[in-house]
């Protein structure tokens, strides 16, 4: 799952964005355009949006497994191409995260920490702003839940573009708490080095808690490899919490 979109530089082209959740848990979704003088037609059931009708007025709930499609309208016709996007639905969405070791700047998105619990997942190109990367160190991070809750699981991507030394992490850590202060490790998840270009790493779990941390160990580039024997940059997307 993950979003597209169709032709960023154009004038008329519209972005289909995630707001986190409600209290309820459940996923806004805003639309913008790159003319905010034009209006929005769009729909929510994997159809082309008609240009004379559903126009978009506001953020709007996300139904899970739904593909949200929008264009923007002039005259009554199509005035640009049509961007579509789904997104992944789970506990984190739009909760507090709180980065611990500071990522890079150099492809860094505005929404900087948000983009790992902003629904978006499974992106191709690490340099389109819905990855975030460390160089050369470990990624670490707290998520804060809001409550205090049972979860099963913590899952996240990692690019593995090894050409441009960055590899996956080889050993995920995660810790939970109830307080934010004292943490204790409940799961971690050990790799052996794969050529897959996006590698899921899955760490099933068993625990009440209200704040996680992530602990996503670097790795020297391995012998054989670019850049053998340096620190890897590590590449993450969207943080799965269930």
């Amino acid at each position: 799952l993950g979003l597209l979109k169709i032709n960023e530089g154009r004038f008329y082209d519209v972005f289909i964005n995630s707001l986190g959740s409600n209290k309820s848990g459940e996923l806004l979704v805003e639309i913008m355009t790159s003319n905010p003088n034009l209006k929005i037609a769009y729909s929510t059931d994997g159809s082309d949006p008609s240009p004379d009708s559903n126009f978009y007025s506001g953020a709007f709930l996300y139904r899970k497994n739904t593909i949200v499609k929008a264009v923007s309208v002039k005259n009554g016709s199509y005035a640009g191409e049509i961007s579509e996007a789904d997104f992944t639905i789970h506990k984190a969405i739009g909760k507090s995260i709180n980065l611990v070791t500071t990522p890079s700047i150099k492809y860094a998105s505005g929404l900087h920490e948000k983009i790992l619990l902003n629904g978006v997942s499974f992106t191709g190109d690490y340099k389109d702003g819905e990855w975030l990367g460390f160089e050369g160190k470990d990624a670490e991070f707290i998520i804060d839940l809001g409550d205090t809750i049972r979860i099963s699981e913590v899952s996240m991507n990692f690019h593995n573009k090894v050409n441009d030394l960055i590899h996956h992490s080889n050993h995920v850590i995660i810790l939970g708490s109830v307080d934010g202060k004292a943490f204790s490790v409940i799961g971690e998840r050990k790799l052996l080095k794969t050529g897959r270009p996006i590698v899921n790493v899955k760490v099933s779990l068993d625990s009440t808690v209200r704040f996680i941390k992530v602990i996503a160990k670097n790795q020297i580039i391995p012998d054989g490899f670019n850049g053998a024997g340096n620190p890897a940059w590590i590449y993450i997307d969207e943080v799965q919490v269930n």
